[in-house]
């Protein structure tokens, strides 16, 4: 699928089509047409959006760059090969720093496919700050935190 949309100017006919492109093939994959993860610059498909919402996101903050293989919103996700004997994921050219948070991501959606209400829920709930007026620590941050110190 051609992606060089993406890094036209918003304002050209190409980004435009694309973003169209974008969104009806999300659509074509999601399980709720009405509450889509959002793949701009300020959503980094961490939210929920409509499919207006996030077109207006898509020309307005820009789609994010680094999202280049499209695993939550209906592309296949990597799978697993082998190579001499051993099994290995086949990393996906996108986020380097951030693959195991998509990873997560995706085992989460996976998990709550059936009940889109609970994983949004969920995705709603990351956001939170851990602590009334500081927005510095999510419950997400200290989840993982705690998973983190109990993996070493």
């Amino acid at each position: 699928m051609d992606k060089s949309w993406m890094t036209k100017d918003r304002l050209s006919k190409e980004y435009a089509n694309g973003v169209d492109m974008f969104i009806a093939f999300a659509l074509d994959y999601t399980t709720n047409p009405e509450r889509m993860l959002c793949p701009c610059q300020g959503c980094l498909n961490l939210k929920f959006q409509t499919s207006i919402e996030i077109k207006y996101h898509l020309f307005s903050k820009s789609f994010d760059q680094r999202y280049q293989k499209w695993i939550l919103h209906g592309e296949s996700y990597p799978t697993r090969a082998s190579t001499s004997g051993k099994t290995t994921f086949v990393k996906a050219p996108m986020y380097e720093e951030d693959a195991n948070m998509v990873e997560m991501v995706h085992d989460a959606f996976e998990f709550y496919k059936e009940d889109p209400k609970s994983f949004q829920s969920l995705l709603e709930d990351a956001e939170k700050p851990l602590f009334l007026g500081r927005t510095k620590y999510t419950k997400l941050f200290a989840l993982i935190m705690m998973f983190v110190d109990i993996g070493t």
